[in-house]
């Protein structure tokens, strides 16, 4: 996590949200990082490149993020879209540093979308409902325990 670090710190400021949620993220996306992982990735590319299979979309990169869902947290938190199609967008989730760029523009998105104009790194029950949105609610009550933990420092 700390090889991200000027990327976390960079994204916290610009989306206005504690450097902890993202780390919290990353972290347990890398922990649960499995074989489907790049087999999934592989099949997007297999789609794009090759016209082999039907795999538009995966999550993919350190946050595990949906070409999808990072457009749509364009048009939401910024109000555009700066990749032309998931494809694009896709490859440019395959950058350490976009990636956790995009991870804190999706948990910005979260917190639009729960009412939240500001979150405090003490306010857990908005966190924890942040994290859920990012995956669903047993995910938000796991991340919720790594990012108490990274507030121990």
């Amino acid at each position: 996590i700390w090889r991200f670090e000027p990327y976390i710190c960079a994204a916290s400021i610009v989306f206005n949200i504690p450097s902890n949620m993202i780390r919290a993220i990353l972290y347990r996306e890398l922990i649960c990082y499995g074989l489907d992982d790049p087999i999934a990735d592989l099949a997007v590319k297999s789609y794009y490149k090759w016209g082999i299979g039907s795999k538009d979309d995966s999550s993919t990169g350190v946050g595990q993020i949906f070409a999808q869902t990072a457009i749509e947290a364009e048009k939401s938190v910024i109000g555009y879209n700066t990749a032309i199609d998931k494809w694009s967008m896709w490859q440019k989730l395959q950058s350490d540093d976009l990636n956790v760029y995009y991870c804190a523009m999706v948990l910005k998105m979260g917190a639009i979308n729960l009412g939240y104009d500001y979150i405090g790194e003490d306010e857990y029950d908005k966190i924890e409902k942040v994290f859920a949105t990012y995956n669903n609610a047993a995910y938000g009550k796991a991340v919720l325990y790594h990012y108490l933990e990274f507030m121990k420092g």
